[in-house]
Parts: C-alpha cells; structure tokens; sequence
C-alpha cells in the first residue's frame, strides 16, 4: 500500500506576539531588516526635555538566540516582509490609528503647555522616583523641551495664551522586555560610577545617557502646532480664546490641505486675519517621517504632501506615545548604584523643573487665582476676567502718593498738609496731615478709563 507524506511547514508562534514566530538560523540570516524603529526604545531619553540623549542605553542590536534562531515577524504595512524582533523586545505588532483626527486645545499658561506636552507620556515615570509635582514645582516632565521652553519665553514678555493643535498617526506598538540586554558602552559606564552618589561624577552620566528609557510606544508621527497669542491684544479685536482656536484649527487643516476635515466653517478673509495677526506667533515641530514643516505646510494647500508624509511613517516612525523607567532600574536589584543612580535622577529632575517666580502684583480690582502668577479681574467694566482691557483707549490710572519734604505752608507752627490731584474733571484728595513738614501718606489713587 502506497503512502503520500506532504511536508508541514511549522511555523511556531509566540504567545503575544501575533504574526510573529521562531525562525530557523537560516531564516534569520536571510532576513536583512529589523523592525521599523526598533533601537528607539534603546536611546536614553531626557525627562526633562522629552528628547534624545543620542547615546544608547538598552541593546537593540542583538536578535539571535543562543541556538541560532531568532524572532521573525510579519509586517503586513511593508508588503508582508518578515523582519527580525530584538532579543531586548518582548512584544510587538502592527497597531493603526491613523484618522486624520484634529487634537487642539487653549492653554493658558506656560506651564499647562508643559503639562499637556508631558501628557504623552502614558505612565506615572514619577513616582519610581517618589517624586511630586506639587512639592517641587510645575511641569517637570517636559519642562524644558523647545515647545515649553518657547512658551515660557513668551510669558515673559506679556500676556499670552497658547493655542495646541496636533494630528497623530500610530502604526505600530512595541516594548521592551523586563530585564533588557544594555549596550557594552553603558554597563561599562555603570561600572565606573562609585557606589555612593557624588553629584560631580553621576550628574554628567545623566546629562550623556539620560534620565530614563522608553519601556513601551506606539510608533508612527505627528504634526504639531502651538501658537502663542498676545490675549490683550486679540481682546480689543474682539476676539475670544474660543474663536481664536477655531479660527487656527480651521487654517492648521487648511495649510495641510485637510479644509475637508474642518467643522468650522470654510475660512474667509476675516477669519484668516484672525489667524495670521502681528499678535500670534507659531512653532510647528514635525516628528516621524520624511518630511519637514516647509513640505507639509505649502501655499498650494493641497493633501497630497501630507498624504505622503503619512504613508513615509511605516518605514521611518517615531515616539508618538510612550511609557518611560527611571535609569536606575537597569541597575540590578542590590547594587549600590542603583540606589545612588536613583538620587541622582531625582535631584536632576527636581533641579530643572520649572519654579515660576511671579514678576509682580495682580492690578487694583483684581485677585490671584489658583494658577501660579495669574490674576483675575470682575466687577470691573473696563476688563474682562484676565484683566485685559475691552476697548482701545480704556486704561485705569494709579498714582501712589508718598511723603513730603521740609514743607513750609505755615508761619508760627508746623505745616497743616494734604495733596489734591484732578484728572478728567474729577478731583481727588488725601488725608490731612497737622502739624508736619514732612508728611508721610503711602496712599493710592485709582481713576480714569
């Protein structure tokens, strides 16, 4: 009796990894490409600005086995291709949110923009360090990234809003393995700090490594615009932070030839007036991908630069939204340096958040709110509630009446003194002073529109 034997192909799949499997040492060799941004999560990262140290931390270079084999695994955005999994990677797949969908948001502080900026980290990275940000200031995580470091600048000059917009492409999600291989470099490095923390010697490891690593990330791009707006001066144009936004979520759509995507009303003259005003200022920041803010924003306003830019993310993503760990951790459990790595990230951190110091007092009328340095004004028909006058022309005058010297208003005693001022018909008067040469009042008068 005849037998057929067909050959199975076996293809073992690993528990997690959909569309991955253990290939052979052939199959490995074979494969040229890693997965698509895959030594990202080995960078070190600063907490502090959100960016890349450009030294490595974890190895994401090594994908083979001990017995030859490796992890390969599909990626059905470029063609099916099968691409090698570091031995540092513990899961990764292909995971699409790529809408076109518009996020903005009014900020109104320096401070909220490092908040909402940070906000893409998913997880709380302080307290591995027992860290909290009531007890050492605001916005440490991003504090001193470009965009937050822009918008501080700015509030230094006058009264500003900022104005978030931004449009998120994810493609892919991966992280890292609970006890990932480190770089030859970096253990070398952890091996050379002393036991006990000494800011001089730890303090420029941190600034060459970083504070952290990224433990897990959804890879892709993004496009992000923050525009800072003088909100005094668009007030006496009769603009709203409300329309204000909606005017910049119209034209950040228009510019990138997305109009389609827009639910505010197609823009008119008015509107992009309103968007384009000597009193706005924006920062755009492209991440992933091919292209830069001068391709995507053109003049022709037509989608097919963006539509390119998207489609350059799959083979060149980057962080999008992320999860961080303390560099610490890659020290193991007993190691002194652990210990002392810990507090010298900590006192980095604590040390670069920003403390904002309030340059001076809220104006005659107004109170302090619960947000640092600001001032709220009501009860007031020459304000609004950001104590912004609502008309040109309209100010309120303060003269703050000090003291007198050697006055001689009488003959036989000491002079009997008060001080009147007129201002737009009005007359004011202080108190009366007797029997003094030199008088002293400290009262404010407070007048005019």
């Amino acid at each position: 009796m005849a037998r057929s034997f067909i050959p199975l192909l076996l293809l073992f799949l690993l528990p997690g990894v959909p569309n991955c499997y253990t290939g052979t040492a052939e199959e490995c060799d074979e494969t040229m490409f890693s997965v698509p941004a895959h030594s990202l999560v080995g960078e070190g990262i600063d907490v502090t600005t959100l960016e890349w140290t450009g030294d490595d931390v974890v190895d994401t270079s090594l994908w083979r086995h001990p017995n030859g084999t490796c992890t390969l695994c599909e990626n059905r955005l470029q063609g099916r291709q099968h691409q090698r999994l570091p031995l540092a990677v513990a899961d990764w797949k292909v995971q699409i949110s790529c809408n076109r969908d518009l996020s903005s948001s009014v900020e109104e502080s320096a401070t909220a923009v490092g908040r909402a900026l940070a906000s893409d980290v998913n997880n709380d990275w302080q307290s591995e360090l027992e860290l909290r940000e009531e007890s050492l200031g605001p916005a440490l995580g991003g504090s001193k990234s470009q965009l937050t470091s822009y918008a501080y600048q700015k509030e230094l000059q006058d009264k500003y809003i900022f104005v978030r917009q931004e449009i998120p492409c994810v493609y892919y999600r991966l992280s890292l393995t609970q006890d990932p291989p480190l770089t030859p470099q970096f253990s070398r490095a952890l091996r050379s700090l002393p036991p006990s923390y000494d800011s001089a010697i730890y303090q420029p490891f941190l600034a060459k490594y970083g504070t952290h690593y990224v433990s897990q990330a959804d890879l892709g791009g993004r496009v992000q615009q923050l525009t800072a707006v003088q909100i005094c001066r668009a007030v006496l144009d009769g603009l709203t932070s409300t329309r204000i936004k909606a005017c910049l979520d119209s034209q950040f759509l228009q510019d990138l030839g997305l109009s389609s995507l827009s639910s505010y009303p197609p823009s008119n003259n008015q509107s992009r007036e309103s968007s384009q005003a000597p009193y706005m200022e924006k920062r755009i920041k492209v991440t992933g991908g091919n292209s830069d803010a001068k391709q995507l924003f053109s003049t022709e306003q037509n989608a097919s630069s963006f539509s390119t830019w998207m489609a350059s993310l799959r083979a060149s993503p980057d962080l999008v939204s992320y999860s961080l760990m303390p560099i610490h951790t890659l020290v193991r459990p007993g190691d002194p340096r652990r210990e002392a790595l810990r507090q010298a990230v900590k006192e980095y951190v604590a040390e670069r958040g920003h403390r904002k110091s309030c340059t001076g007092s809220c104006p005659q009328g107004a109170g302090p709110t619960l947000r640092p340095c600001k001032c709220s004004c009501s009860g007031n028909p020459l304000t609004n509630s950001r104590c912004c006058s609502l008309k040109w022309g309209m100010a309120r005058l303060k003269v703050h009446v000090l003291w007198g010297i050697n006055l001689s208003g009488d003959t036989i005693t000491d002079t009997d003194a008060y001080i009147k001022f007129f201002f737009q018909g009005r007359e004011m008067r202080t108190g009366h002073i007797e029997e003094d040469n030199d008088p002293i009042w400290t009262e404010d008068w407070t007048s005019g529109q």
